[in-house]
């Protein structure tokens, strides 16, 4: 209904000058910029509803209520949340609590990794926007979930403490009588309320994060069912690594484009890993004036020449598209003395300009042994 609303069409030659996306995904026929553009219209739409009910409390003299719901429709990184309007940012900032739901128990037993994964994202933006966190927990069977075991509440308890978390809720529902695991699930019941005993006088840790990570809608909006795109990189790859390989935390960041990040607000970290969907000087400006340690990907990107020069990049050849895109059939020349850091048949894949490595094209057949690389450049020198 979105995508062929008279609303949205309006919203979308207001804010681009751009042809109108038509079809779902298709940034090669359209552009990055007008995806990217038509996306973050409709998360800024779903984000204004919010606006509007806090309006509605406001006329109501109940504007202290506060308004909140769950901000994913899948876990983070599911394309799911795109088209389900779930802007995470967007939602962080007009949300009063910020809520979210990771089950880790299934078929396959307990996932350690589903609660580390989702938390540390949505941590992050209640970091920024000090936002409190109400973690939604499992206590249901749901397609191939199972209920959780009295040592599986247990762990859940655990992992989540470790986020800051201000509060909990147990999420139960079933399908054809299948029961929720409360309270029918006694020994389970029971632990929750020894593990609530212990939740309440629990005292939360501030935390600072370790990087900021940047994934403008020019970036995360072009799909690529059967190959990895920068978005699929950083999220499957890079950020799991850093999560679970080095345990580190970060402040995510989804603006619509990379020209629109403050330079100040980089300076605050000590390191920046990002992808960037449109490769010009604007875009570019951020990440090099902040003068900070960057991994950036620009793999799949939209380029104009006027970039080489920050880029170190003598020039491209072979590449055959009408639309400019940096993508595995551009033979990237680079300037004499550039740092390569890693290269494929001699042709590089990721080098060193100055205060950032950049990330030209993803090989498929090593793709962890690249971010695993990359992290090691800057963690273990």
């Amino acid at each position: 209904m979105w995508d062929y609303s008279e609303s949205a069409i309006k919203k979308f030659r207001e804010t681009s000058n751009e042809e109108y996306p038509r079809g779902v995904g298709w940034t090669d026929m359209f552009g990055h910029q007008a995806n990217a553009r038509w996306m973050y219209n409709f998360h800024e739409a779903v984000a204004n509803s919010v606006k509007l009910v806090k309006e509605c409390l406001r006329n109501e003299s109940v504007d202290s209520l506060p308004v909140f719901r769950y901000i994913t429709r899948m876990n983070v990184f599911n394309v799911m949340n795109d088209f389900d309007g779930s802007g995470l940012e967007l939602l962080s900032k007009e949300l009063d609590i910020l809520h979210i739901d990771p089950y880790p128990v299934s078929d396959k037993g307990y996932d350690e990794k589903v609660i580390p994964r989702d938390m540390t994202y949505l941590e992050g933006f209640a970091r920024r926007y000090n936002k409190p966190i109400v973690s939604w927990m499992q206590a249901h069977v749901y397609g191939n979930l199972k209920h959780p075991t009295p040592e599986n509440i247990s762990r859940m308890m655990e992992q989540q403490k470790q986020f800051n978390i201000n509060s909990v809720m147990w999420l139960g529902y079933g399908y054809n009588n299948s029961g929720n695991t409360f309270p029918q699930n006694e020994e389970a019941w029971e632990t929750v309320s020894i593990e609530h005993s212990k939740f309440k006088n629990q005292l939360l840790q501030k935390k600072n994060a370790d990087f900021a990570l940047i994934r403008p809608y020019t970036a995360r909006t072009v799909y690529a069912e059967k190959q990895n795109t920068a978005d699929r990189f950083l999220t499957d790859y890079i950020l799991e690594s850093a999560l679970f390989d080095y345990h580190l935390c970060y402040d995510p960041f989804e603006p619509l484009s990379c020209e629109t990040l403050e330079t100040n607000e980089l300076k605050k970290y000590p390191l920046v890993i990002a992808e960037i969907g449109i490769l010009n000087e604007k875009t570019l400006k951020p990440f090099v004036l902040s003068e900070v340690t960057t991994i950036l990907t620009i793999a799949g990107a939209e380029f104009d020449k006027g970039s080489f020069e920050m880029l170190s990049i003598k020039r491209i050849l072979d590449n055959h598209q009408d639309r400019k895109l940096i993508n595995e059939y551009s033979k990237i020349e680079l300037k004499n003395n550039t740092e390569i850091i890693y290269q494929i048949n001699g042709n590089p894949i990721a080098w060193r300009n100055g205060n950032i490595i950049f990330i030209s094209r993803l090989p498929e057949n090593n793709l962890n042994g690249l971010a695993v690389l990359l992290l090691g450049k800057i963690f273990e020198k």
